[in-house]
């Protein structure tokens, strides 16, 4: 795709202890093309996927 694109990912709000679940927006032209394999903190920590569902656990 020769097409400059930006995923977002919008801020929710969770009470410690429970379950955030964090999507990826992606634009509709990239989406069947493209596969999130890790995400990357503000302090650079990179989390990688742990599982074939695209789980990840912080």
């Amino acid at each position: 795709i020769k097409q400059r694109f930006d995923p977002q990912v919008y801020d929710d709000f969770v009470v410690r202890g429970n379950t955030a679940v964090l999507r990826c927006h992606l634009p509709t032209f990239v989406k069947e093309y493209v596969t999130v394999d890790s995400w990357i903190r503000d302090d650079k920590q990179v989390l990688k996927r742990n599982d074939m569902k695209g789980n990840m656990i912080l």
